[in-house]
């Protein structure tokens, strides 16, 4: 990926239950990316939501997830004395904000939604036998072992930028 040496990105693979928590210490900046994500209306609809998620069962999902991690850009901000980051990512800290979503709301938005059962989709299972009696599942209605394998075996590519301001963000990459 351009700019890891620039903005010191991390990247790694993280397990659904790991993109759910970082969501929710998130903060979602309109600045810099729309107010998407299922709780807020403007992301993906449930429609599309639930085909995302039939997509990740079937093991066809190759999305990434782009994050800010707001530790640390503060303290990039402070050694660049970009005051305008400083203020933006103490603001944050000061709110409990670990992360700032650059890309991969909707994602992360759909993943915590499925888990949290706000809405069902077909599993594997079903949509080899859809139109056969087998209806969509909501995350609670999958047995132990395949909520385990969703939740831990699953991955998705996180970048975490740890060395980025306000007018990087807001460039392109």
């Amino acid at each position: 990926m351009r700019g890891n040496d620039k903005y010191d990105v991390k990247e790694t693979k993280e397990s659904l239950y790991m993109i759910r928590k970082l969501y929710g210490e998130t903060e979602l900046d309109p600045s810099f990316q729309r107010l998407g994500g299922m709780e807020n209306g403007s992301g993906w609809s449930t429609k599309e939501s639930e085909g995302y998620m039939s997509s990740l069962f079937m093991g066809s999902v190759f999305n990434k997830v782009m994050l800010a991690a707001v530790d640390s850009c503060l303290r990039h901000a402070k050694d660049e004395q970009d005051q305008e980051s400083e203020d933006y990512f103490q603001a944050l800290q000061d709110q409990g904000r670990k992360y700032v979503s650059i890309d991969g709301n909707n994602t992360s938005s759909t993943i915590s939604c499925y888990l949290d059962n706000k809405f069902s989709v077909y599993t594997d299972e079903c949509k080899s036998k859809r139109g056969k009696g087998y209806p969509k599942k909501y995350f609670k209605d999958l047995s132990e072992a395949e909520q385990a394998d969703l939740q831990y075996t699953e991955k998705l590519t996180l970048y975490t930028f740890r060395r980025i301001g306000i007018a990087n963000q807001l460039a392109p990459l």
